[in-house]
């Protein structure tokens, strides 16, 4: 992720600069940085956050009753077609393990999904 700071700081004052504003300070830079950074750590407050919702969402998609795609938790637009894709293709698995394993899968689902979904 360092280079991906790198690139955040010269876009933002690339940015700037085009609007004959002022660079970012060195403080700033480096708190920006320091933030972008610390996302590799599993512990990571957001990175928590993010994965508590993406996980929500999938537990809405397989124990929804109706066809309709819930709304995308807040902050995960952004990766609206990604997530699509992977609840899709999770769907799919859901659906196929239901097929051939049947009550089984049923309970396991009932114990661990159903009406846990933390809005």
């Amino acid at each position: 992720l360092p280079s991906v700071a790198a690139q955040v700081v010269k876009d933002v004052n690339d940015y700037l600069t085009e609007k004959n504003k002022p660079k970012l300070s060195d403080e700033v830079v480096k708190n920006l940085t320091e933030q972008i950074e610390s996302l590799e750590d599993p512990n990571q407050r957001i990175r928590d956050l993010l994965q508590k919702r993406i996980v929500d969402f999938c537990k809405q998609i397989i124990s929804s009753t109706n066809k309709s795609v819930p709304q995308l938790p807040p902050g995960l637009t952004i990766c609206k077609n990604d997530l699509g894709a992977i609840a899709g293709q999770f769907l799919k698995l859901v659906d196929y393990n239901k097929e051939v394993f049947g009550e089984f899968y049923n309970e396991i689902i009932a114990n661990h999904c159903l009406f846990k979904v933390e809005a």
